[in-house]
């Protein structure tokens, strides 16, 4: 049985369709019931709640051997430090306690991210033996976030940490904007335009975060 944190967002919608078509039990921890009524069709369990409150997490994870941690605050850019940490680092550290004292938890996946790298100084691909150099609000609280959870491994609690990049597929709200903008041939190019970036389809995504947990 598996918990689902981020549920109704776009990891966490796609990633309970799979565990569902595969049978699986799901709960899915959600701050915003209307969000997230299509899971109902699913068969899932709510847990209506924020990841910051350690009483509603106690009863997210009762009866859990699996955790997918998706949630996290990704902008505005402008939304202070204290909130972006609240969630993406003292909200990882609460769920792993929570899962502590329930004493079930075979694996907990940790959907971390790549920004955390921060940028490739040379040019050459960033590796995982890279030293983390994250820039803005939301790299530099993931990168907290992981340290959290890769500091609970060290302790003997069953920890993967996967670091998606720059994801696209269906639902994707940011990626339809990009789309719709180079439709309209209205796009904006800066620079040379010799900027790499690797694409990751949302279901390759969905079954490495599955290998992850098993």
């Amino acid at each position: 049985k598996a918990l689902v944190t981020g549920g109704p967002g776009f990891v966490g919608g796609h990633l309970i369709e799979r565990l569902r078509a595969s049978n699986i039990e799901v709960k899915a921890l959600v701050r915003d019931v209307n969000r997230a009524r299509w899971l109902h069709e699913l068969g899932v369990e709510f847990i209506h709640g924020d990841i910051r409150d350690a009483v509603t997490l106690d009863r997210a994870v009762q009866g859990i051997d699996t955790v997918f941690h998706a949630a996290a605050v990704l902008q505005p850019a402008t939304l202070a430090m204290e909130d972006y940490r609240a969630v993406n680092a003292e909200g990882t550290r609460h769920l792993i306690e929570a899962c502590r004292r329930t004493n079930s938890i075979e694996r907990f996946v940790y959907i971390s991210t790549v920004a955390v790298l921060g940028a490739s100084q040379d040019g050459a691909p960033l590796k995982e033996e890279n030293c983390p150099q994250p820039v803005e609000r939301y790299g530099i609280t993931k990168w907290e976030g992981e340290t959290i959870a890769l500091e609970a491994a060290r302790t003997g609690f069953p920890v993967v940490v996967a670091r998606p990049g720059w994801i696209y597929g269906p639902r994707s709200l940011d990626m339809a904007k990009l789309f719709r903008r180079i439709a309209s041939r209205r796009f904006l190019i800066i620079g040379a335009a010799r900027n790499l970036q690797q694409p990751l389809w949302i279901g390759d995504l969905i079954e490495g975060l599955l290998h992850c947990a098993t």
